[in-house]
Order: C-alpha cells, then structure tokens, then sequence
C-alpha cells in the first residue's frame, strides 16, 4: 500500500469534471494534483493490497478517456446499499449466518429471490429450502453475495420510475446470461471462485447501462448502429463518444473497491489477450460472453461458423469444441427458467 491513503476514484474524477484539480501523469501512475491521490492501491482489505501497488489504471484507459467519460456521465453510480453491506459482511472473517440473515431478512423481495435460488435447477438439492438461514448454508455466503448484487444492479438498468423497455431487457438480460455462463465455465474447468466469476459476468457490460441512462438518445443510435451494421459496442461507442462501456464498468469496479484483477478483467474484456499476464477470470469471461453472443442473448450475435475453440481464452481454459457445446447446451437448458429469479 502507498504511503498516503488515496480518495475512491469517484470522488478524484468528480473534481477534474469540476476543473478544480487537472490531472496529471507521475512516474507512469495516473495522479490528480492536491488529493492525495499519487498512487492507485489495491481495495483496503484485499490480500493481494500486501503483496503489490496498482501503477495504474488499466493501460486501456487514457487520461482523455477518463474526463470524456465524466463529461457524459457525471458522478458513477456508487455500489447499492444492500450490495455493499453484504460485502462488507462477507469480507469479515466472524461474519455469521445470523447477521446476512438480519439484512436480507429486511429485503422481502431479495429474500424472496434468495430462496428460489436455493430451490432453483441450477443447484438441484435434493431437498426443498424453506427457511432464508438454511439457503444460506446450503448456498454459501458468496453466492448470496452475488445475488444481493445482482438484484440490487437491476436497478441500474433502467431509470427509477421508468419501465423496461426492449433495449433495457436485452442489456440485462446479457448480463444475467454472462453472469450464469461464468459461473459454468469455471465450475466446467475447476476455477474455485465462482462467485466472482458470476459478478464479473454480470457486471461487464454495466458501463452500457450507464450509457443507456444519461444520454439515452445517443445511445439509441449506437445501439441501431450495432444492430444495423453488425459492429461491435465497443468499436461504435469508441467512434460517437471516443471511449468504450467497458471503460465505464473498470471505473465503477474499482469506486465499488472490487478486486483488481475483476477491475481489469472488466476493462479489457473486448480483448482480453491484450491484458499483461491475463488471467483464468478474463479467459473466463470471454468464453461466456462469446457462447451468449451464440445463442442470441442480448443485442450482439456472434458471426457465422465463428471459431471460438480457437479463440486465445477457449485454449487458455484448454476447452475444445465439444466442451465449449456442452457448456452452451446447459446454459441453455437452466436460462430460461434461472433468469427468472432476477426479474422479481
């Protein structure tokens, strides 16, 4: 850890969208004059904070990506109540059932969802969860983590007050179906943190989101673009606004104190080869995003006769063809029914 304590990253970015504080590059680390902000850390807490310092933000974000994402959206979401204290809760090593069970409890609808969870064919117990302390055992602490989150982001999708409409449908809709195609990636090639691999799934296209919320006129155009033209997100938002979605996801990863490594998978999951030492997480994320993008789920399609066993992330997983159907033909067979949960 750095010497000095820095600021969340929202709150350095809110004063260079305020002109107060002109950013400025020290010795290859992205500072801001005046905030104590000399050196990126890792979250307070995380292990890997005692073994390395962040030097930067993820080399796919430039300085002038970042005052042209502030200039579009204003402050970044700050991670929902809920999410955060079940974070906090399950980051305590003396953290009981009893305590995640006092805040669900006070969510009726996040208790609701937790218990169908528990019930759901995607974890097939033999026998049925009545009580909200018995889906917690039986289900872990970090996958009702994961489902605080993911019900709790819901409402970053869409305006409150405002409906889903078609477009808001098929962002999240990707998102849950990334989120439960990671989690069957790694449980397919034996990564242990599958929980984390689900909030990064779905997470990685919440800077779409955003986007969708604050300048909702210019991202209609960017959506018919993709959808007209068979281009990427990626590539079209990088044309009408000069950064990408997933410029938006690192930053509000790391203002939400996520791990780094989830920080970076978020930012370089259009290219995740690019990514120096890229890790199972990022390999991970590109196989799920590409089999949804196979099967029709959100508002991309994957190219005809694409080679996805070819891809760097399939050969990184060692995942060959018949694995990578064998992974689609599950999610397939659960998505449907296990979506459903989200959509309370």
């Amino acid at each position: 850890m750095g010497s000095r304590s820095p600021n969340h990253l929202g709150d350095s970015l809110r004063k260079i969208r305020a002109g107060r504080e002109p950013a400025r590059k020290t010795g290859g680390v992205w500072g801001f004059s005046g905030e104590g902000f000399d050196r990126m850390t890792m979250p307070e807490g995380s292990e890997a904070a005692t073994k390395r310092e962040i030097h930067s933000l993820p080399s796919t974000i430039n300085e002038d990506q970042i005052k042209r994402v502030i200039s579009v959206t204003g402050n970044l979401p700050p991670v929902p109540h809920v999410a955060a204290k079940m974070m906090e809760l399950v980051g305590k090593e003396d953290t009981s059932v009893r305590d995640l069970q006092k805040v669900i409890s006070a969510d009726p609808a996040l208790t609701a969802r937790i218990l169908k969870m528990a019930n759901s064919v995607f974890y097939s117990f033999d026998q049925k969860i009545s009580t909200l302390s018995h889906a917690i055992v039986v289900l872990g602490f970090r996958a009702v983590q994961s489902m605080a989150i993911a019900a709790s982001s819901r409402s970053l999708f869409v305006k409150k007050g405002a409906q889903f409409g078609l477009k808001e449908k098929l962002l999240w809709e990707h998102s849950i179906g990334v989120a439960m195609g990671c989690r069957q990636v790694a449980r397919t090639v034996g990564y242990e943190a599958e929980e984390t691999a689900f909030i990064v799934g779905l997470l990685h296209d919440i800077g779409k989101a955003v986007l969708n919320q604050v300048v909702p006129k210019k991202y209609g155009k960017i959506v018919e673009k993709v959808y007209n033209e068979g281009r990427s997100f990626a590539d079209v938002e990088t044309e009408m606004l000069g950064f990408d979605h997933s410029h938006i996801g690192a930053l509000i990863a790391q203002k939400w104190n996520f791990d780094w490594e989830m920080v970076e998978t978020i930012a370089y999951h259009h290219r995740p080869e690019a990514e120096e030492g890229a890790s199972t997480l990022a390999a991970i994320l590109a196989v799920s995003n590409h089999i949804c993008k196979r099967m029709g789920v959100g508002l991309e399609k994957a190219p005809e006769n694409d080679q996805l066993a070819e891809s760097w992330a399939a050969r990184t997983l060692g995942l060959e063809e018949g694995a990578l159907v064998e992974i689609q033909g599950i999610l397939e067979g659960v998505l449907e029914e296990e979506k459903k949960l989200y959509d309370m």
